[in-house]
């Protein structure tokens, strides 16, 4: 359901952001519009205090916290760096992808059962994130209890979302200096832009833990802004269609937080309003901030896994839906995974390595088999319209090959000739349309990898890039191409036997397509030239000579 609409008889400010200075509209836009946000005051985790400000500080002193090159408009577009330097903490394998940029997360792998009285170590500060998202966690059940309460009394649809957490995106934020003004009011500069968070469990809750270094004067100058923007996210949100609007009549708020409060967005607050980070004025010191949310399974590297080890075990099934599938992995197991990771650079190789160690070269295996599988596929196909063509009876080469490789090779052909007709026919249909699409579909999947290819080496030379340290520039992707076998000793690394260049996966595709006309035609003049077999030039004898020929006693012949 939308929020509830902002009393019409009820004047606000129409320039500025409503706030809390401005009595009893502030109040009721919080009771109405803005239900289901939620302040915790300082006193509440008055215990946690000092040991999530050492966290913080330990992370920072080990370098945790950098920048992000992201790519907020997808593969092909300019890419931009932060503002805000941040580092993701949480369960092991979890990720979360944000403007283009996947994250990998810091394992919070700590029982929360342990009792933490120092934090001198990147064990203990990660222990500590881990306990502070168990108390977060705590104060969300509480809350979505009384929002539930409060919605029930009127009849309105109760709360539906978990209060349990996956991830803490910790931000750490510096004075405004380079910030854009805040477009809707122009009161401050946004630290955090205007945005509904992507990626989470439907009705899941938001919670932010947030720390000023300075505290005083400073406790002002930071809010959190507030807009009311139907189906920004959520289950509605694909069916939104265009641009997220803003709902006009509705005033947009800002809540001032002072250090070590906590606030919350909870149930489906975060599907229908969208939030900002604002700094007014020259805010001194540092602030840092620990959002914690519930990501869907997907991303988390065990489900990619678990898509990887089911396909993988069922090689021995054909079909165009099958191929499709595998080729859609492996797409994506190479973009969004593989390549995410090595472009963050060698500050962000060496600090996760270690947890990341066994996911990732599971990953380059799967991404190995893949390929394989997809070379052996096309193969299928060439040798299915080569011996649909009548190369089953035919030698490819003019100095006839031993007999064995020979049958083996005519072998093959009648083979795959014959699982393509059977896979057509299995599909109900052996019409030229069919057999078109299976070449064609193939084909096209190709060509998507290679643009993907192209477009990510275009942003892995982003001029981004120079504005940031050598060791945060892109690491090239252990891939190799055109090769058999695995990796040599300790090589961490996928091995191929397909072309991996744009442009080679290019002309393979336009070969797949004509192997499909040629499978059609039956006519073998239709196959890629590298297909055709040489011309052998017939012996017409004149080139024999006869025995009394002068020139066998002007020349010396021997044997090898």
């Amino acid at each position: 359901a939308f929020p509830l609409p902002f009393p019409s008889s009820i004047k606000y400010p129409q320039n500025e952001f409503l706030r809390k200075k401005h009595g009893d509209a502030f109040d009721i836009a919080l009771k109405t519009s803005y239900e289901g946000f939620v302040v915790d005051e300082p006193e509440v985790f008055q215990t946690e205090q000092e040991l999530v400000e050492k966290a913080f500080e330990v992370l920072e002193k080990n370098g945790f916290f950098r920048v992000d090159c992201t790519q907020p408009f997808g593969l092909g577009t300019k890419c931009s760096k932060t503002y805000v330097t941040r580092c993701l903490v949480g369960e092991p394998g979890t990720t979360y992808k944000y403007l283009g940029l996947r994250m990998f997360a810091h394992s919070w792998n700590y029982s929360i059962d342990s009792e933490l009285n120092d934090c001198s170590n990147i064990t203990e500060a990660l222990g500590v994130i881990c306990q502070l998202n168990a108390k977060l966690a705590e104060r969300t059940r509480h809350h979505l209890n009384n929002l539930d309460e409060k919605r029930r009394g009127r009849g309105a649809e109760p709360t539906r979302g978990r209060a349990c957490f996956n991830i803490s995106l910790i931000n750490r934020m510096e004075s405004p200096v380079g910030l854009k003004v805040e477009p809707s009011m122009g009161e401050g500069k946004c630290s955090v832009s205007w945005h509904a968070d992507s990626s989470l469990e439907h009705f899941s809750t938001i919670a932010v833990y947030h720390v000023l270094s300075k505290k005083g004067d400073a406790n002002n100058q930071w809010s959190v802004g507030l807009r009311v923007a139907h189906n920004s996210e959520g289950p509605e949100a694909s069916r939104r269609g265009g641009d997220i609007s803003v709902v006009q009549d509705t005033p947009v708020i800002a809540v001032s937080l002072p250090s070590c409060s906590s606030y919350y967005l909870l149930d489906d607050f975060n599907h229908h309003h969208q939030h900002a980070v604002i700094a007014q004025g020259m805010v001194p010191g540092r602030r840092f901030s620990s959002t914690h949310r519930l990501l869907r399974e997907s991303h988390n590297v065990s489900d990619i896994l678990r898509r990887c080890k089911n396909v993988c075990s069922n090689f021995h099934k054909k079909g165009p839906k099958v191929w499709r599938s595998e080729q859609l992995l492996l797409t994506e197991m190479e973009s969004e995974w593989l390549r995410q990771f090595y472009i963050q650079g060698r500050f962000h190789f060496d600090l996760l390595w270690n947890a990341w160690r066994r996911d990732i070269v599971t990953l380059l295996e799967y991404w190995s088999k893949l390929e394989e599988r997809t070379k052996q596929t096309v193969g299928m196909l060439q040798l299915g319209a080569e011996g649909q063509c009548g190369l089953d009876e035919l030698s490819v080469m003019n100095v006839p090959p031993p007999p064995r490789f020979e049958r083996k090779l005519r072998e093959k052909r009648r083979k795959a000739r014959d699982s393509i007709n059977e896979l057509m026919l299995r599909g109900g249909s052996h019409s030229a349309d069919s057999i078109k699409d299976l070449y064609e579909s193939m084909a096209i999947l190709l060509e998507e990898r290679g643009k993907m290819r192209e477009l990510w080496l275009q942003r892995e030379t982003d001029e981004v890039f120079q504005e940031v340290s050598q060791e945060e520039r892109p690491l090239p992707v252990p891939l190799k191409f055109s090769q058999q076998g695995n990796t040599s000793g300790s090589e961490v690394g996928g091995v191929s036997p397909m072309p991996g260049l744009p442009t080679e996966l290019s002309d393979m595709a336009c070969n797949l397509r004509r192997c499909g006309a040629a499978f059609i035609s039956g006519d073998r003049l239709d196959l890629p030239l590298y297909v055709l077999p040489p011309t052998v030039p017939k012996d017409d004898g004149s080139h024999k000579k006869p025995s009394d020929w002068p020139g066998w006693k002007m020349h010396n012949f021997g044997l090898e």
